[in-house]
C-alpha cells in the first residue's frame, strides 16, 4: 500500500478500548485501570470522503463504562457498563 499521508497522535493517558469506523475514531482511557474516565472523539481527515478533522471528549461517566460501540452513519453511540447488581 502507498499511502500520501500520515498522520500520529500521543495518546497521553492508559487506553483501554478503540475503534475505528468510517473516518471516526473512539479512544477510551482510564486513569484507575477499571473504567473508563474519558472516550475522546476523531474525526480524521479525508480527501476521499471530504471530512474535515474535528475532535471531542465526553468524560466522568456516571456509570462504569467497559466498552463502547459506535454506528457514525446512525450517529450512535454504545456504552457498555458495568452491573452494579451481583
Amino acid at each position: 500500500m502507498n499511502f500520501q499521508k500520515q498522520e500520529t497522535t500521543t495518546i497521553e493517558k492508559s487506553f483501554c478500548a478503540c475503534t475505528l469506523q468510517s473516518s471516526v475514531l473512539l479512544i477510551g482511557t482510564t486513569l484507575d485501570g477499571s473504567s473508563m474516565d474519558t472516550i475522546s472523539g476523531h474525526i480524521l481527515k479525508s480527501e476521499l470522503v471530504g471530512t474535515e478533522p474535528y475532535h471531542w471528549e465526553v468524560k466522568r461517566h456516571l456509570a462504569k463504562v467497559r466498552d463502547f460501540a459506535i454506528d457514525p452513519y446512525q450517529d450512535l453511540l454504545v456504552l457498555m457498563e458495568e452491573s452494579m447488581n451481583e
